[in-house]
């Protein structure tokens, strides 16, 4: 298989039939040219189910903001079988939609008969509401009036983080899609602001953390991040590498 394939298996679930009324997928690109049309079918014969978060993600702010739409333009960096890097490229301005949205993507793990080279993809996926139906007749009119629901309550906004700096064998693009599957975001504190880490990882791929005790001062929460990066798997490679990443609590 080439790179068009390797890209098509990471978006062949976002491009499904049982969509079609709600999302689509188009404009899809691998390292800037279209698909071949050999690659077609893999799109058509791709895992169906995992498009069910996504159109989760829509129908559930459609609950909340009727008439909800527009295009999110993408850009992955796909390798090693997994979704990498999504970027947004455009915004259908809701951010619980974009970050749901990304989010899913972001999980996708392609099968094992993928290969592993990278490649950068770009699509856009539409949203539209569904068609609302309506009867007319030649004598009467119906007006519906809808009070607006209250808004849903916000979820608390998870920590962001960014890595500063890297040494070693591991690639940045490598740490960074450990980090976001991390489970930093089950670490809660009443404090906020920036929180410098300090990691090592071994060639085995082990870490050690050692989280700075400013400007958050909650030693439970130190104790949480500093688990969760410990806890996760990190690629081996071929010598150790540190690294400093600055967790930002909202």
């Amino acid at each position: 298989m080439t790179r068009f394939a390797l890209a098509l298996f990471a978006l062949a679930a976002l491009a499904s039939p049982a969509l079609a009324q709600t999302v689509t997928v188009h404009d899809l690109t691998v390292n800037g040219d279209p698909p071949p049309d050999e690659y077609r079918t893999v799109l058509n014969a791709a895992i169906e189910t995992s498009v069910v978060p996504i159109r989760a993600c829509y129908a559930r702010e459609l609950a909340t903001h009727p008439g909800l739409h527009g295009d999110l333009r993408l850009r992955l960096w796909v390798s090693a079988r997994q979704v990498i890097r999504v970027t947004p490229e455009t915004s259908v301005g809701d951010t619980a939609l974009e970050t749901c949205a990304h989010d899913r993507v972001h999980e996708f793990t392609l099968p094992p008969q993928a290969p592993e080279g990278g490649a950068q993809v770009r699509f856009t996926m539409t949203f539209t509401p569904p068609a609302t139906s309506s009867t007319t007749t030649t004598t009467t009119t119906t007006t519906t009036t809808t009070t607006p629901s209250a808004p849903a309550h916000a979820e608390p906004t998870p920590p962001a983080f960014v890595i500063d700096r890297v040494h070693g064998a591991l690639s940045q693009e490598a740490l960074d899609y450990v980090f976001r599957r991390a489970g930093l975001e089950q670490c809660t504190t009443t404090g906020h602001g920036a929180v410098p880490v300090t990691v090592s990882v071994d060639h085995a791929g082990h870490a050690t953390a050692t989280v700075a005790a400013r400007p958050i001062r909650d030693a439970a929460y130190r104790t949480c991040v500093q688990h969760h990066i410990t806890s996760a798997t990190f690629p081996s490679g071929t010598a150790a590498t540190r690294l400093r990443i600055t967790i930002t609590v909202p």
